[in-house]
C-alpha cells in the first residue's frame, strides 16, 4: 500500500550573465520551483544568485 506516496514537481530555471564577450566572469540567477502533496498543496520558491568565474 502506498499511503504515503506525494507526487512533487520540480521546475528550475537558470541564466548566467557575462559582463562582456571574453569575460570568464559571470552572474547566475536561479529560480526554483517545488510543487509537493496533490493532497495538500505546497509550494516552495527558491530564488538564488551567484557570482563566480570560469577558469
Amino acid at each position: 500500500m502506498a499511503t504515503n506516496v506525494q507526487p512533487a514537481n520540480t521546475v528550475t530555471a537558470e541564466v548566467r550573465y557575462y559582463p562582456a564577450m571574453n569575460s570568464k566572469l559571470f552572474t547566475t540567477l536561479r529560480i526554483q520551483s517545488i510543487y509537493q502533496s496533490m493532497s495538500v498543496p505546497q509550494v516552495n520558491n527558491t530564488i538564488s544568485a551567484q557570482v563566480g568565474a570560469d577558469f
